[in-house]
């Protein structure tokens, strides 16, 4: 399901959002209607964008700080949702390691949350990479709130 990039209302190939207005940018369009093209980030089009947010919490936070990128609610969104998800694997971590002292059975299970996390962040940054505002349990919510806030 593709998102307005301006305030993530469903646009399933509608050209223009019908609950702000914004214009849905299509292949060769201003990305996100931001008056940016894609090719001025050296071929980096809104999806990969929010793809390259997942890779580590560095570019999700550079997305967040920098123009033209954090103009764009789509990119905000999945860097926020990436920070979000490394809070998460960092405390699940910090959990695994106190609770596998006391049992190994607990600390197989703690090993198989990180497994998920991963396969969870995995899929978050191919659904970002197919165009799609995937949102994970929880977090994704936030993350919206989030990206939707900063405007």
């Amino acid at each position: 399901m593709a998102y307005c990039s301006h305030c993530g209302a469903s646009v399933d190939g509608a050209r223009f959002c019908s609950q702000c207005g914004e214009m849905v940018a299509g292949p060769g369009d201003p990305v996100g209607g931001l008056g940016w093209h894609a090719s001025d980030v050296s071929g980096l089009t809104q999806s990969r964008l929010g793809a390259v947010a997942y890779l580590t919490p560095i570019p999700a936070l550079a997305f967040l700080l920098f123009k033209p990128f954090n103009r764009s609610r789509f990119v905000r969104f999945h860097s926020y949702q990436c920070l979000f998800l490394t809070l998460v694997a960092i405390l699940a971590a910090a959990f695994s390691g106190i609770i596998s002292i006391f049992s190994f059975l607990e600390g197989l299970l703690s090993a198989a949350f990180q497994l998920v996390l991963v396969a969870l962040w995995i899929l978050a940054a191919y659904k970002a990479w197919r165009g799609v505002e995937y949102r994970l349990p929880i977090i994704g919510r936030i993350a919206a709130e989030q990206a939707t806030r900063e405007q």
